[in-house]
């Protein structure tokens, strides 16, 4: 994967809320539409967003013509304006066991999690955390107790 693409894809991101549910679309170099996925939820006196995306509706967003590197990169640079104005406290990754390539969505999404500590006030994250759905990443402002956890992942139903 190119470090330098991902943090260099830009795209026009059009939004779309409706309560406290946020799609963001955009297309790349070909047809498939790209929704970016963000989605409040008030648990424990703090803001959690669950965070992902989708390639024509489908979550594993694969085979697609487009470089990963470039899809990623256009899916972070896209959301985190949009996560920056809707101002979380906790944000939710997930990796579900049904996308397929779970280890390697892992090991993205905690490379992914990294450079976005360091673009946002964000510095406090959790191992994975698994359930029958996922596994799971929690990116924090600050440290977060195994009560939060459990009770965040708890809170989302894939």
């Amino acid at each position: 994967m190119k470090l330098f693409e991902i943090l260099n894809t830009n795209v026009d991101v059009v939004w779309n809320s409706d309560g406290h549910m946020h799609r963001g679309s955009f297309k790349l170099d070909s047809d498939d539409v790209y929704t970016i996925q963000l989605d409040e939820y008030e648990v424990l006196d703090k803001t959690l967003v669950d965070f992902g995306f989708t390639k024509n509706g489908d979550i594993t967003a694969v085979n697609s013509k487009v470089s990963s590197a470039k899809i990623i990169g256009a899916v972070l640079n896209g959301a985190l304006p949009k996560i920056t104005s809707l101002n979380p406290d906790v944000i939710m990754i997930a990796v579900m066991k049904s996308s397929g390539m779970v280890d390697s969505r892992k090991s993205l999404y905690s490379t992914v999690v990294t450079w976005f500590k360091k673009r946002s006030a964000f510095n406090a994250e959790t191992d994975w955390v698994e359930n029958d759905h996922g596994f799971f990443k929690l990116v924090s402002k600050v440290k977060l107790t195994d009560l939060e956890i459990e009770t965040f992942v708890s809170q989302v139903k894939k």
